[in-house]
Parts: C-alpha cells; structure tokens; sequence
C-alpha cells in the first residue's frame, strides 16, 4: 500500500510536470506562430518593398536611357552650331578681309590724288554710336573714335605715301551722328571715318590778298 501511494503521487507530480511542459510548450508554440506571422508579414512588406524598388529601377533605367539618347542629340546638335558658328566667323573674317582691302584701295587711290596736291590738309575723323565702350585698351567711345582715324591716317601716310605734317587725326565720339542710334541699322552707319580736305590757309590768305 505504501509503495502503490508513492507512485501513485509520483505519477501525480509527473503528470502535473507534464502539463507545466505542455503549457509552455503550447506559449512557445504560439510565440513563435506570432512572431512568424510577424516575420510573414514583413516579408510580404518587404516583397512589395522589392517590387516597388524594381519599377522604380526600371523607371530610372529608361530616364537615363532617354537621357543619354537626348544627351547625344544635343551633342550633334551643339556641333552642328559650333560647325555653322566656324563657317560663320570665316565668312564674316573674309567678308571683313574683303571690305578692308576695299576700304584701303580706295584710301590709297585718295592718297594718290592728294599727293598732286600738296597744298591740301586732311583731317581724319572718326565717329562711333551710342553704345558705350569700356575695356583695357578702349576706354570710352572717345577712344574708339580716335583709333578708328589713326588707323586710316596710318594708310594714308605709311602706304599712300603722305606726308604726316597734313593730316590730323581726331576723334569726334558719338557727338556727331548720321543716323537714329536705336536701330542697328542706324548705329551702323553711325559707325564711320569723315575725311576732310583743307586748303592751307596761307594759300587761301595769298588768293584773298592778290585778288
């Protein structure tokens, strides 16, 4: 009797251990059957997480595909404009060659005719428009003015032969124009060199006193 009542309460205990066990067995059980649908459903968020990443990716991808194709148009359409902005500046050099060498044909062929006639002055004057200049070396249209006659007076005296002592270089700014300032047309023709012819005044006062 004593032993059957040991076991019998030993089983007890047993049992009792076992349900303990299978209590936290079942907690533990469900735990991790929560953390798992938690973990399902981070995952699941992450998928669609991934999912977005990739259209997003793939947007991206076609953006710079269709940025480097536009990328490559505007590469060949700048050097289309640089192309045509060198043909440009040569046609315009040789347009500006071409004047020049017209400008001192016909300066020469003056200087020629002058030469005949030593008792003539020539005053150069150069003229600008409104448009105001500041540089280095070009101070103002005052300036601007002044080289544009020095620079005819140079042909002048140094190709067409003349003597410095008769010719005179001023400079008259934009004091003096021809044309309206606010067009491009006018500020062009305001532009320009006058050549002024002079008798020497001894000559005149010589005509004035044998008459």
């Amino acid at each position: 009797m004593m032993t059957a009542c040991v076991t019998k309460k030993k089983y007890q205990e047993l049992e009792n251990s076992k349900k303990e066990l299978e209590q936290k067995l079942n907690k533990k059980i469900g735990d991790c059957e929560t953390q798992s649908a938690e973990y399902l459903g981070r995952v699941s968020e992450l998928d669609g997480n991934i999912a977005a990443l990739d259209r997003r990716i793939g947007f991206l991808h076609d953006s710079l595909s269709n940025c480097r194709v536009k990328l490559a148009e505007n590469q060949d359409y700048i050097r289309g404009l640089g192309d045509r902005l060198d043909e440009q500046k040569k046609r315009l050099a040789a347009e500006l060659d071409t004047k020049n060498k017209i400008l001192q044909t016909k300066e020469l062929e003056l200087a020629g005719a002058l030469n005949k006639k030593p008792d003539v002055t020539v005053n150069v004057e150069g003229h600008t428009d409104n448009k105001p200049m500041n540089g280095e070396k070009i101070k103002d249209n005052w300036d601007l003015s002044v080289l544009r006659a020095t620079s005819i007076v140079r042909i002048l005296s140094e190709e067409g032969k003349m003597s410095a002592s008769r010719i005179t270089a001023s400079g008259r700014g934009e004091t003096n124009p021809i044309s309206d300032n606010g067009t491009a047309e006018g500020r062009a023709k305001n532009r320009r060199t006058e050549i002024i012819l002079t008798p020497k005044l001894d000559k005149i006062f010589e005509i004035l006193n044998n008459n």
